[in-house]
Formats: C-alpha cells, sequence, structure tokens
C-alpha cells in the first residue's frame, strides 16, 4: 500500500504548472486525483494562463532586463 501512495505523490510531484499533457494523461489524473488536481483545455486553458499573468511585473523585469543587459546579449534575445 505504502509503494502505491509513494507513486501516486511521485506522479503528482512531477507535474509542473503549464506542463502540456496528453488528453489520456489528462483523464488518469482527473479519476484519480480530481479533489486535489485541477487542469484545463484549449482556449479555456490559455485564457487562465492570461488571466494569471502579472503584465505590470512582466514589464519592469523585461525594463531592468533590458537597461542590464550588455549589447551583445540584448541582440540575442
Amino acid at each position: 500500500m505504502t509503494d502505491e501512495y509513494d507513486n501516486q505523490i511521485k506522479s503528482l510531484s512531477e507535474l509542473r504548472l503549464g506542463e502540456l499533457v496528453t488528453e489520456t494523461k489528462l483523464r488518469e489524473l482527473k479519476s484519480s486525483f480530481g479533489t486535489i488536481f485541477n487542469a484545463s483545455m484549449g482556449a479555456e486553458a490559455i485564457l487562465q494562463i492570461l488571466e494569471n499573468v502579472d503584465l505590470e511585473a512582466l514589464k519592469n523585469q523585461l525594463k531592468e532586463e533590458m537597461r542590464t543587459t550588455s549589447g551583445q546579449r540584448r541582440r540575442k534575445s
């Protein structure tokens, strides 16, 4: 029984926010961990990602990067 729990914990801990999974894997995860797992597909998923982007912080981060990056590195990005 402990091995089963360890495998389930490992399966969940390997997931990352924004990770792409197959539809089959999505169904398996929802079936096994429906109460603690949340995922979306298609336009709904894209909308959730966009709603969570902090545009002001991203703008400031990019401005700082532009200010501090050397000319050669700036040309690469």
